[in-house]
């Protein structure tokens, strides 16, 4: 059986905007929708978001990395049970959110490209991680 753009769309948006588990997912789906949808079914559909989303993401981190002024931050969360950071670059519109990594310091800001390009003012919260950019802490 297959599921209709909808049933997709509401798959990407309980796990990427939410952050429900694919499991907790699968059973608000069941739930609401009485739709049996698999953990791989799940990972295609946002696979096929990412691929669909790409080009503004990009246009988004350009406009990001070009901001004279960006916040950048990172917060805790489960990944599989597992602590991650998900690392993020907010920033007066438009903002980008990066994704969950197991490190959480400058390994995970390079995978990301979290500040690599960036040449304006970092505002942050002063964690260690950051003191090679410039900055302003608050």
């Amino acid at each position: 059986m297959q599921c209709g753009p909808t049933i997709k769309a509401a798959a990407v948006y309980l796990t990427q905007y939410q952050l429900l588990p694919i499991e907790r997912n699968r059973a608000v789906l069941g739930d609401l929708c009485g739709w049996a949808m698999s953990p791989g079914t799940i990972q295609v559909c946002i696979a096929a978001a990412q691929r669909t989303f790409a080009p503004a993401g990009d246009q988004i981190a350009a406009a990001v990395t070009a901001a004279p002024v960006a916040h950048f931050d990172e917060t805790g969360q489960r990944v599989a049970g597992r602590l991650h950071w998900l690392h993020a670059r907010p920033a007066p519109p438009p903002s980008l959110g990066t994704g969950a990594h197991a490190k959480h310091g400058r390994q995970a800001m390079d995978a990301f490209g979290i500040l690599p390009g960036f040449s304006g003012i970092a505002v942050h919260d002063g964690w260690a991680s950051y003191k090679d950019f410039r900055r302003a802490t608050m």
